[in-house]
């Protein structure tokens, strides 16, 4: 009997809990909503916006406006919501409403036009701008900054290490000498593996000028001229379609350098110096030699055992070091620019000068770097822009290098 009541008193139990499951979330399924509506129009000309999406923030709700801009959204939970509008073209705007039990609230939206951000432009040979992933060949980017330029001094200090694929040597210790830039290797035996240079869309002059007769091996460097405070951006084409852009004289590749614009608002000015000296730290080792009893060097050992010579003295000297061969030079770099403008005007203007004297005599170098960059806003359609850049280098260089009668 007690077992049968057992039995009999689980299923009321079941029933019950069951029961109050369903009482206690009733209200759950009874949630409260309203409705949201309302137009999208242009901030400027308040013409409806067809199209356009609107959405409650933090749900799945949501709708597109009809043709005259209006839209509507139920069963949107009662209480304060986050309503987002946005359409192509324009800025999105987000409104917070108070949804009411069982009825409708109306929300207004007036978006303005806005540029839409696109992705990076690289200007081609031909001056048109693509994006960078639709281009065929590769792009390697260096936008300098001003910690990045108060750490160099030259073109070639300031791309070292910052690509991929381009590397930078060295071509002599002198003054005045340029290093060898590669951006593809050294693929070629009787074309220069130079890559060629564009400056503001104009080719330069990319030659490294370089001779095996008297200086050695030593070579100058277009790059070198290239004062870099001037530089906005740098684009490295590394790909096989730069010889298709550029010609043959890209077959080693081609560096576009974009020079600094000017910017609307008040003058910037920027001045800057470098100075230094260069000297030899080396102690050279003095040179010995045998001289006999007559004054003659050259009385070696084996001499001295056949009786060819008698031995006198060992007598020291040092070239180097007694004719005052070498010399403390100096490194001397004055900069000034100065950027700025209106909305219909801007400009940017510089100028360097720099005066390096080498360790070596004979060796020293004079540049002067000049630019100026204008744009003048003639309409809304026509925009004037001057690009201008002059640059003047004296050097002189020491027989050195692989120079049998170098100095060093």
């Amino acid at each position: 009997m007690n077992l049968k009541r057992s039995f009999g008193w689980l299923p009321g139990a079941a029933l019950a809990v069951v029961a109050s499951l369903a009482v206690s979330t009733s209200p759950v399924l009874a949630q409260q909503t309203g409705t949201v509506v309302g137009v999208v129009t242009d901030a400027e000309t308040m013409a409806p916006l067809p199209g356009a999406q609107v959405s409650v923030r933090g749900t799945d709700l949501g709708t597109i406006t009809n043709e005259e801009g209006e839209f509507s959204i139920p069963n949107v939970p009662a209480g304060e919501q986050d309503v987002r509008a946005r359409f192509l073209g324009y800025g999105t705007v987000t409104q917070t409403v108070e949804v009411p039990v069982d009825g409708a609230v109306t929300v207004e939206f007036e978006l303005r036009e806005e540029a839409i951000g696109l992705e990076a432009l690289v200007v081609t040979a031909a001056g048109e701008e693509v994006r960078r992933r639709e281009l065929g060949n590769v792009v390697g980017n260096i936008t300098p900054t001003e910690a990045t330029l108060s750490s160099v001094a030259t073109f070639s200090d300031l791309i070292q290490g910052r690509s991929a694929g381009v590397t930078v040597s060295g071509a002599g210790g002198a003054v005045g000498t340029g290093a060898r830039i590669r951006v593809r290797g050294s693929a070629s035996v009787s074309l220069s593996n130079d890559p060629l240079i564009i400056i503001d869309g104009v080719r330069a002059d990319n030659s490294s000028q370089s001779s095996s007769i008297g200086v050695g091996g030593q070579s100058f460097s277009r790059f070198e001229d290239i004062n870099p405070q001037d530089i906005e951006n740098i684009e490295i084409l590394k790909g096989p379609a730069a010889t298709a852009m550029y010609g043959t004289a890209a077959a080693a590749g081609a560096i576009q350098i974009t020079t600094r614009r000017g910017q609307a608002g008040d003058a910037q000015w920027s001045f800057y110096t470098e100075q230094g000296i260069a000297e030899d730290y080396h102690d050279y080792p003095a040179n010995w030699n045998a001289q006999d009893t007559e004054g003659n060097t050259g009385c070696r050992i084996d001499l001295q055992a056949a009786g060819a010579c008698e031995l006198d003295e060992l007598i020291s000297f040092n070239p180097i070091e007694e004719a005052d061969l070498l010399r403390t030079g100096h490194r001397q770099r004055y900069g000034l620019n100065v950027r700025g403008g209106s909305e219909d005007f801007t400009y940017f203007v510089s100028g360097e000068i720099q005066d390096d004297e080498g360790a070596l005599p004979n060796n020293d170098l004079e540049r002067v770097n000049l630019r100026g960059n204008f744009n003048l806003a003639v309409s809304e359609n026509l925009d004037l822009n001057v690009r201008s850049g002059y640059t003047t280098s004296t050097a002189r260089l020491p027989q050195n290098d692989n120079n049998t009668l170098g100095l060093i």
